[in-house]
């Protein structure tokens, strides 16, 4: 069956795409993910030019994308936010006639931090046929602005029945919990709850000012949580915290809706 939808993105089994892969599929749609990661050397010196805004550390995707573009012919290619797509691919498939979709899960205009993506990402809006957006504001934008049709689409969750009871047997661990990025402003707010006396338990792939936070004996930091370990601490901390991004101010994130989805209680600002 020839491929319908070409979903660009991440394939691990806790990203967005692949939800969308799956039930596409089941409904009769032939979706695949083209997986920007398998193009990528993740080495230190890679690591330090995309530190500096080197976007050529992408070429490999961009030539491997056009190259399966023109061999499945896909009548849809849906970017997932698209830091790694440069510009000049998007304007070369459209000129040849493919239908370009984008979903970002960040805000193009407000970018805050190296994952948002470089200039590529606003400089490509007015390039694509259509525009997923998870913010009201950014939909009526689109339409009425850049004259490009748009939809919100709000993001989601991915938890099976079966997983959802194995949690309802977790035992509550009486503290306050973040998982996440404690990025800077973040770690100021923790800082500031922990000196209230609450015991909380940080797990994060990355910390930044991490000697602010191991002042507190009441501050645990922990590796980052994935696939279901994921989801039981959310479930099993008496609370949730969830900070949002200066680009999520007004709408929502993840969190919104993955811990009330596993039975959780989340603490947020209101939106």
């Amino acid at each position: 069956m020839k491929t319908e939808v070409l979903i660009v993105g991440g394939s691990a089994s806790w990203a967005l795409e692949t939800y969308y892969c799956k039930h596409l599929n089941e409904i009769g749609i032939k979706t695949e993910i083209f997986t920007t990661a398998n193009f990528i050397n993740y080495s230190i010196f890679t690591k330090v030019r995309s530190r500096l805004n080197d976007i050529s550390i992408y070429k490999s995707i961009n030539t491997n994308l056009i190259k399966e573009c023109f061999k499945t012919k896909p009548k849809i290619i849906w970017i997932f936010k698209g830091i790694e797509i440069f510009t000049e691919t998007i304007s070369f498939l459209k000129q040849n006639g493919f239908f370009l979709v984008n979903y970002n899960p960040d805000h193009p205009y407000i970018r805050t931090s190296k994952s948002h993506g470089g200039n590529n990402i606003p400089d490509s809006v007015p390039l694509y046929d259509l525009h997923f957006s998870y913010r009201k504001d950014l939909v009526s934008y689109f339409n009425s602005t850049i004259g490009i049709k748009s939809f919100l689409l709000p993001f989601g969750f991915e938890l099976d029945d079966e997983d959802y009871l194995k949690l309802n047997s977790l035992s509550e661990v009486k503290k306050l919990c973040f998982i996440g990025t404690p990025d800077r402003e973040r770690v100021n707010m923790l800082c500031s709850i922990a000196k209230e006396g609450f015991q909380i338990d940080i797990y994060s792939q990355t910390y930044q000012d991490k000697h602010k936070l191991a002042r507190f004996k009441n501050i645990n930091t922990f590796d980052v949580v994935l696939g279901q370990t994921f989801w039981e601490k959310i479930r099993s901390y008496r609370v949730q915290l969830n900070f949002f991004r200066q680009h999520n101010i007004g709408s929502h994130n993840q969190r919104t809706f993955e811990v009330p989805a596993a039975g959780g209680i989340l603490l947020t600002p209101y939106s």
